[in-house]
């Protein structure tokens, strides 16, 4: 055993969690994208739908708005493993082993963006 070897020598690794205003910047970028999805949507669909769906049932306006807003984070941890925002900022996620997110993790990450087992750490 050298000197610089310690029993905790394996479990040393580059991964350093992310600063707290990188994780705000990404997600600013990420509620202007989502906010833009929210416009370009409104402007694509005819009026009279909106007018007629939104009319009668005004939950449905909630629904619609938090719809968007988690199948944009659904589609882009699914399809890059990281929302646009922490593509920018040079963030990923990681498990509680430092280990890229499962399926079920990426899931639970839709809805919590962060928890005891998923955190943002800085991509090298």
């Amino acid at each position: 055993m050298d000197n610089n070897d310690t029993i905790f020598s394996d479990l040393e690794t580059n991964e350093v969690e992310a600063p707290y205003w990188i994780r705000v910047v990404a997600n600013i970028i990420d509620w202007v994208i989502e906010v833009g999805l929210m416009v370009m949507i409104y402007l694509l669909i005819p009026q009279e739908l909106w007018y007629n769906l939104l009319q009668e049932r005004t939950f449905f306006r909630y629904l619609i708005f938090f719809g968007v807003f988690l199948l944009y984070r659904l589609i882009c941890l699914l399809l890059m493993g990281r929302t646009i925002g922490m593509a920018v900022c040079r963030i990923k996620y990681l498990n509680g082993d430092l280990q890229p997110l499962t399926f079920n993790q990426k899931l639970v990450a839709v809805f919590a963006a962060r928890t005891k087992t998923i955190k943002y750490y800085k991509a090298g």
